[in-house]
């Protein structure tokens, strides 16, 4: 891990809204309000939460997705609408040793339209030729934005992954299950979210308020994708791709298929984009 203020996984970081069809105007963020976040139970290793912060930035706020959006750091799908479950099956990818860049894949409740994140996942990152790949959970509130913490479950590429978050009553549960290995580990707070939308990502992430460009992971496929524990149905019009401050495209997220899969593509890294 480099000693830089790392963002492993966030709110869509001052979105460029490039909209392929007719959508709604943004509105504001809900105003700030305070949240406690407490474990109760846990299966993460002593000492590993990284030393870094989340970059500060608003997330981006919409009423409603009309079209596939292009944004500076979520590839995939979200869900506007009341959600008190959403999970996804991958396999996490092996990244080329070039170009350096860092990623993360995850599903999450909120984060879209508000301050409020609940998340899951694996960070993937490649540095000097070097990888690493491990499990985290991260809670963001308009007051706190803690790093994310580290699971002590071992990931490697290749390995099958489930990732489940659960949100409602006050609380929220994020899990994840590493399918090759059997091991899995959870962690439940209290948690004030609106519980609003429901996400499935492939990201890249910030390192000092700067977006990182694209890491290749080749292609990210998330599958049995649910939400409420259903077929979440996903639409087409419910896909985001990621494109640099320079305007170049980095991912191609698929169609949905049977309503419950994509496929995330990595196209080019694209340049670093500063977070203003």
């Amino acid at each position: 891990m480099k000693s830089a203020s790392v963002a492993l996984a966030g709110l869509p970081l001052r979105v460029t809204l490039v909209v392929v069809a007719p959508a709604a105007p943004a509105v504001d963020a809900p105003a700030a309000s305070s949240a406690a976040v407490t474990s109760a139970s846990s299966d993460v290793a002593a000492g590993e939460a990284t030393s870094g912060t989340l970059d500060a930035a608003r997330g981006v706020s919409r009423p409603y997705l009309q079209a596939a959006l292009l944004n500076h750091n979520w590839a995939g799908y979200v869900q506007r609408g009341r959600t008190s479950e959403v999970s996804a099956r991958f396999v996490v990818p092996r990244l080329a040793k070039r170009p350096s860049g860092y990623a993360s894949t995850w599903v999450g409740i909120d984060g879209y339209d508000t301050r409020y994140l609940t998340q899951v996942g694996v960070a993937e990152q490649v540095v000097g030729d070097k990888a690493a790949y491990y499990a985290w959970w991260e809670v963001l509130t308009p007051t706190s934005m803690p790093p994310m913490q580290r699971f002590s479950i071992a990931v490697r590429p290749g390995d099958s992954m489930l990732a489940r978050v659960t949100c409602g009553g006050g609380s929220a549960r994020m899990a994840i299950t590493n399918l090759t290995t059997h091991r899995s580990a959870s962690r439940t707070v209290r948690y004030s979210g609106p519980c609003g939308s429901g996400e499935w990502i492939q990201e890249a992430v910030s390192v000092d308020h700067r977006i990182s460009p694209s890491p290749n992971w080749g292609q990210v496929r998330f599958s049995s994708v649910t939400r409420n524990r259903a077929n979440a149905r996903l639409r087409s019009s419910q896909s985001l791709d990621i494109m640099d401050g320079r305007g170049s495209q980095e991912t191609r997220t698929s169609a949905p298929r049977n309503g419950n899969s994509f496929t995330v593509t990595w196209l080019r890294a694209g340049s670093w984009t500063t977070v203003r």
